[in-house]
């Protein structure tokens, strides 16, 4: 995690209930959660928000700044959970999805234990996490993108609604293109060290099926969740 991102006390403070490092799996010490309680109780079992941090697929945390818009939905009466999950400096693409369909999955199981209304789930990520949310959304049942053998096989990873802070809903090969057009931002995801090309495990512009199959609208459907894409 980066220290200099790490969530404010006074935030972490405002939340009377919340259980740290839950882990949902057992592959890596990356597999963990955090679960965030409304304050107030009396309305379990709470719709879950379940949040992906950015970080361009290789750093950040699950207790970051970035997590603190999403807590304040803890006073409409919502959990939050925040989720870690493998980086590219440990595992390459799809395992970020790997890990996302097995924290749904372990949400669901352990729904009643813990408040959680397990059918109403909402998935949300900021910058890659929001690549993770879509994608996690958009490919539920998908054998490509689920390793069941992570836990909770019978269950099965589709969620209610996303929500995507700037994360890349198109190919990673328009990236560039688009900051060109825009003037905004630096067009260097297409170099080897990029954020998507360490994802990916080599250059972006060599490895076309790859960025296709990282898509998330190669798998729009008409039977997808309600999107808001910001």
């Amino acid at each position: 995690m980066r220290n200099d991102h790490k969530i404010s006390k006074e935030a972490e403070d405002y939340i009377k209930k919340k259980i740290f490092d839950i882990p949902y799996c057992s592959l890596s010490t990356s597999q963990i959660l955090d679960i965030w309680y409304p304050n107030e109780e009396s309305r379990a079992p709470y719709p879950v928000i379940v949040y992906f941090h950015g970080g361009g697929f290789s750093m950040g945390g699950h207790r970051e700044d970035s997590l603190e818009p999403m807590l304040r939905a803890a006073d409409k009466g919502y959990a939050v959970a925040s989720v870690e999950y493998r980086k590219s400096g440990e595992a390459r693409f799809p395992a970020m999805l790997y890990d996302a369909k097995a924290a749904v999955r372990f949400l669901k199981v352990h729904a009643d234990e813990n408040q959680l209304d397990a059918d109403r789930i909402v998935l949300w990520g900021s910058s890659a996490g929001g690549w993770i949310a879509s994608m996690t959304a958009l490919t539920p049942g998908n054998p490509a993108f689920e390793a069941v053998e992570m836990g909770n096989a019978g269950v099965d990873s589709s969620v209610a609604a996303v929500v995507d802070w700037c994360g890349p809903c198109g190919g990673f090969l328009e990236m560039d293109q688009a900051f060109q057009k825009s003037g905004i931002g630096k067009p260097e995801h297409h170099l080897a060290d990029s954020g998507e090309s360490l994802f990916l495990g080599a250059p972006i512009q060599e490895v076309p099926e790859l960025v296709r199959m990282a898509d998330p609208c190669v798998y729009l459907n008409k039977d997808m969740q309600p999107f808001l894409i910001m």
